[in-house]
């Protein structure tokens, strides 16, 4: 997940601490019961509405902008704001793949059937963090290439696109990013948006990553295939050293959200390794539930690496 988007202003969330957090501080379709959590198909019917009608003879950028983008959701809107989505762009699309209506229907259909077991993710998340709130998830449809899960202030953008997925991730996708919403929960929006600025550093967004990817297998289990996790646990002591020598950079590399120019690396290490420092300080800490709130409100990277333990295990591998 990159930054959130600055529609955020929404939220006043500053001074909110688990336990204490009222709707009014929210927008309108936050809930506290996971069983509750919105799950938004809005933008994909209208996607599949002005694929109809493209089939129908109209002309696509004038049909992509009447019946999709001008009738976005607060969250999509976002997404086009963010990303500069426009109706050209949305057209070629469409027009490039010329299958992808009925793609996008067969994944409406999976999604729907996936709806209990996304809400019991949820259910396990607010399990483990106490007063969990949940804000909406909205499905859609854009030209990037891939699935993504991103939060904004109008709820959590589940994008999708031309590339194939895998929709027995879709529950840890949006458990994912719903544990980012308890992070700024816990800081509050203006230091969580620090890290993309003033305090951006490698180890800063490794960590912001790697809580979510930590607490995702920590709670719904390891994932049965998992090349990515297959190939860190492999090659984690050398992707360790090379990290911790680029760790303060602002500069995110081959890290993250891009594909490494080192063959056959997968994408995201960082993610991983931040993850790996996250677990390696909640399986250290005595009281598990002082450090989970401590997971969500890391103030000093460098100080929560030296507290985690992490470092000592490749230190004693070179006695």
């Amino acid at each position: 997940m990159k930054p959130f988007s600055q529609c955020l202003v929404l939220w006043t969330l500053a001074t909110i601490a688990f336990g204490s957090v009222t709707l009014a501080q929210f927008p309108t379709e936050v809930a506290t019961d996971p069983a509750e959590a919105g799950l938004v198909y809005t933008d994909v019917h209208n996607f599949l509405t002005a694929i109809d009608i493209i089939a129908g003879g109209q002309d696509p950028v004038e049909v992509m902008q009447k019946y999709y983008l001008s009738r976005a959701t607060g969250a999509f809107r976002d997404q086009i704001d963010s990303r500069q989505i426009t109706p050209e762009a949305m057209a070629e699309f469409v027009q490039s793949e010329p299958g992808i209506g009925d793609k996008i229907r067969q994944a409406l259909v999976e999604l729907v059937l996936r709806e209990d077991e996304i809400r019991d993710a949820l259910a396990k998340l607010q399990s483990v963090i106490p007063g969990a709130v949940f804000l909406p998830n909205h499905y859609m449809v854009a030209d990037q290439g891939f699935w993504m899960g991103e939060p904004s202030g109008a709820g959590i953008k589940i994008v999708m696109s031309k590339n194939e997925f895998d929709y027995s991730r879709i529950s840890r996708l949006i458990f994912h990013e719903n544990v980012h919403v308890q992070q700024v929960v816990a800081v509050g929006i203006e230091e969580y948006h620090k890290i993309y600025g003033p305090k951006k550093s490698l180890l800063a967004l490794s960590l912001r990553e790697g809580v979510p990817t930590f607490l995702t297998r920590h709670v719904l289990g390891a994932r049965p295939e998992d090349e990515q996790l297959d190939y860190f646990r492999a090659n984690e002591e050398v992707l360790w050293r090379q990290f911790d020598r680029e760790k303060l950079a602002a500069e995110t590399g081959d890290w993250m959200w891009t594909q490494p120019s080192k063959e056959g690396q997968p994408r995201d290490m960082g993610y991983l390794l931040g993850a790996a420092i996250v677990e390696s300080f909640y399986e250290n800490a005595e009281n598990k539930g002082a450090a989970m709130q401590a997971l969500l409100d890391i103030a000093d990277p460098e100080a929560f690496l030296e507290q985690s333990g992490y470092r000592d295990k490749f230190v004693r591998s070179e006695g």
